[in-house]
């Protein structure tokens, strides 16, 4: 019976144009395994590590990779049932042209905040990103 209820797993391509319910959409969501998932805002002290790195890694590409930016919450896809995932890192590196569409193409290197509350959560996603062939690790 709980089959029959089971709603169909979304693609990227309906989850860039799939609206959140009333009320949450406000939260920042990401597509795992075909559901859409809200993410909770991150607290002051995940905020203020992810700027300090991203404030640090900026300026080390400024002077070390010119042509490389820092792009914070980016949408990236892993080759791992790639039709139903987009996750998002805190942050992502990408030195190659920006494309059309809201996921970040070929990025080199992607960092997550481990937090106590999303550890779980976290791991599983460090692993979704090794299988995106430009990261490096």
């Amino acid at each position: 019976m709980s089959e029959a209820l089971r709603r169909p797993l979304l693609t990227i391509d309906e989850f860039q144009d799939w609206e959140p319910p009333p009320g949450m959409e406000h939260l920042r969501w990401e597509l795992v395994d075909g559901e859409p998932v809200a993410m909770s805002p991150p607290g002051i002290n995940h905020g203020a590590i992810q700027s300090q790195a991203a404030m640090l890694l900026g300026l080390h590409l400024r002077a070390s990779r010119p042509s490389c930016r820092v792009i914070t919450t980016p949408g990236v896809i892993p080759q791992l049932r790639s039709r139903f995932n987009e996750r998002v890192p805190d942050l992502g590196v990408s030195c190659a042209p920006f494309a059309d569409g809201r996921a970040l193409t070929d990025p080199i290197l992607l960092v997550e905040i481990l937090s106590p509350s999303n550890e779980a959560k976290t791991r599983a996603n460090v692993w979704a990103y090794a299988t995106i062939p430009s990261v490096k690790c």
